[in-house]
């Protein structure tokens, strides 16, 4: 029996989201088409590859699929085509476009997610906007004259996903967003050299307070192994981690397979400390609060951090208490746990046996109150 999937999709500069109509709609949509057996699907966009939603299609049995839309346009009739070319028991894709319909769509403002996919980039950190490992959320192209890639990069593709370049007609085959740098790199980062990085990292243990230069710094990420394969950058025929072409990962006709493997080979050579590593994520956690009107210019007290003890990596420290950031500002200290997303005012006895716990320093059990007290909240 024909199966077919139905997929009502908001389209929003370029951007795929999830749409919502009510079923009597959709229903009275496809009546004249005489189907029976379908089902209204719903897909996450923004954090799944072309790769996902082919096995989703396949694990479903569809051979027949229907796009409803509020604008159709050739990023759209690109990525049908791209689904028929890699799915073989597709017969029949439909498209309505009806830019009459409304279409609700549950997103944000469209221009901090633009924001924050501009500042994931620059950056080379991408875990603190919720992308998984391995799934490529920007394309570099700027610098190449090759605009052929291994099908399998553009598998691992995130549905949204942007390749930036001075030429969006060469890369028309492929179904991604195609944008020019100068209408997406609006941010100003800085190009520091890694002596310079590393002692802001280093003030950052020592002070507990995160410079306003770092939030600027561009490719932190890339160079602390946290662009777990989130960009490429293409320079000529290869293909490297970032921009600064610091890790080479292959060629571009490459298997992304290869390219993964060569991405664990390059980030495992990387010169850089555990301490500094975890500190780098800690900032890159930290940041939304660091940058809030509350606690912009606060002191954090964290194991990678110096407040009356040593700062530690964080396999040297309690793991069960690794959830819990300590907060200093204007002689005022919160404890903040920031899975449950809970906080705590607490006084200045408290924050440093708070210290102690985390650091596992508490030798002589002086501070099991505050042990105790954190275990049961």
């Amino acid at each position: 029996m024909n199966k077919t999937g139905v997929f009502v999709i908001g389209v929003i500069e370029e951007l795929l989201f999830q749409g919502n109509l009510s079923n009597e709609f959709i229903s009275d949509k496809l009546k004249h088409l005489n189907l029976h057996n379908y089902k209204i699907e719903h897909f996450d966009y923004n954090n799944s590859s072309f790769d996902d939603l082919i096995d989703y299609i396949s694990f479903k049995d569809y051979d027949s699929l229907v796009f409803i839309i509020s604008e159709e346009t050739q990023r759209i009739l690109s990525i049908i085509e791209f689904l028929k070319k890699n799915i073989t028991e597709l017969n029949n894709v439909l498209v309505f476009e009806d830019r009459s319909i409304n279409i609700d769509i549950n997103v944000p403002d469209i221009n901090i997610i633009k924001q924050n996919g501009s500042r994931a980039f620059l950056s080379g950190i991408y875990d603190s906007f919720g992308i998984r490992p391995y799934l490529i959320k920007h394309i570099d192209g700027v610098k190449t004259d090759e605009y052929n890639l291994n099908n399998s990069i553009i598998l691992n593709c995130a549905i949204n996903s942007t390749i930036i370049t001075n030429e969006p007609e060469k890369w028309s085959v492929y179904p991604l967003i195609k944008i020019k740098p100068e209408n997406y790199l609006q941010e100003k980062y800085l190009k520091i050299d890694e002596d310079k990085l590393s002692q802001l990292i280093k003030d950052f243990s020592d002070q507990g307070v995160i410079s306003d230069e770092y939030h600027k710094v561009r490719g932190i990420g890339n160079k602390y192994g946290l662009n777990r394969l989130n960009s490429i950058s293409i320079f000529n025929n290869n293909i490297y981690l970032d921009s600064q072409q610091s890790i080479l990962l292959g060629k571009a006709t490459d298997s992304f397979l290869l390219l993964k493997n060569q991405y664990t080979v390059g980030v495992q050579n990387l010169n850089v400390s555990k301490l500094e590593t975890d500190a780098v994520k800690y900032i890159n956690l930290i940041t939304p609060i660091n940058t809030s009107s509350d606690y912009k210019g606060a002191r954090f007290i964290l194991p990678v951090t110096r407040y009356k003890n040593p700062p530690k990596p964080i396999d040297d420290c309690d793991k069960s208490f690794i959830e819990w950031i300590g907060i200093e500002k204007d002689q005022e200290y919160f404890l903040y746990n920031f899975v449950k997303g809970r906080l705590f005012k607490v006084d200045y006895n408290f924050i440093t046996k708070f210290e102690i716990v985390q650091k596992n320093e508490d030798v002589n059990n002086d501070a099991n109150d505050v042990r105790l007290l954190l275990e049961k909240v």
